[in-house]
């Protein structure tokens, strides 16, 4: 009994490891509510565009990570929003950001994010993120 724990031993750690290794990669998400200031209802077909972007280069467009995109079907604020991401392509030296469009169903542009919202790396957060739009006029 004892000969079979102690050869099984290094599989069962095994295990162990890589299963919290894969639900590590599971969890790597950017999660909150989008909302806005104005009382005005969104349009029932309204779509909500959400990226999560690489915000560290000045000058440059920034690169998209992940990118959610769904339409609201009625609903109202606050909207939630979930993008994934791969823990490899973050660097702890980077600025990451949190964009979002919300536009009608011709595609014109109702609201957008007009400040930044970083999230991820320097204590940023990851789960529970509060996005602001403003209206477009």
């Amino acid at each position: 009994m004892y000969r079979l724990t102690y050869t099984l031993l290094p599989v069962i750690i095994f295990l162990l490891l890589t299963g919290c290794t894969q639900q590590s990669k599971d969890d790597s998400t950017v999660s909150g509510m989008i909302t806005y200031r104005e009382r005005i209802a969104l349009p029932d077909d309204a779509n909500v565009q959400v990226q999560l972007q690489d915000a560290s280069l000045q000058d440059v467009a920034a690169d998209i990570l992940s990118e959610q995109v769904y339409q609201t079907n009625g609903k109202q604020v606050p909207l939630p929003f979930e993008v994934g991401y791969e823990p490899d392509d973050i660097k702890s030296n980077h600025t990451y950001h949190i964009q979002v469009r919300i536009t009608d169903a011709s595609g014109k542009l109702l609201f957008i994010t007009t400040t930044a919202h970083p999230v991820i790396t320097n204590d940023a957060p990851t789960q529970d993120v509060e996005i602001l739009v403003e209206k477009v006029n």
